[in-house]
């Protein structure tokens, strides 16, 4: 229903990359993973969002996910919570997030997304 009033895809996409741009580091370290693709499921579609890593940014489209690296599957509270510093790892987790194909690139890409501190100065 929330894709009836905006582009999610978009939204996701640039929240993400803005925060990106204000973290320096973070967005060296996601560009070691540069040409990886990881497919995101949700349950929202029919068909899972597509993330393309270049030049330290993600890259989301609806292009059909058949040639990925890692697929994510889930609900956004367990896409969330690899936001989250793996010091509130202990925590109760509250979603669902299944991780297939490299998981060396699936846990290099939590661990960025884990350390992601923007500079809002």
């Amino acid at each position: 229903m929330l894709e009836n009033y905006l582009d999610a895809r978009l939204l996701v996409e640039q929240l993400i990359n803005g925060a990106l741009r204000l973290d320096p580091a973070a967005r060296d370290k996601l560009a070691a993973l540069n040409g990886r693709r990881i497919s995101l499921d949700l349950g929202w579609r029919a068909q899972p969002w597509l993330i393309e890593i270049h030049d330290g940014e993600l890259h989301f489209s609806d292009d059909h996910a058949t040639l990925c690296d890692v697929r994510l599957s889930g609900n956004l509270s367990g896409f969330l919570q690899l936001f989250k510093k793996l010091a509130d790892a202990n925590a109760a987790p509250r979603g669902k997030l299944y991780i297939e194909g490299d998981l060396h690139a699936a846990q290099q890409f939590q661990r960025v997304m884990a350390d992601l501190a923007p500079d809002f100065e």
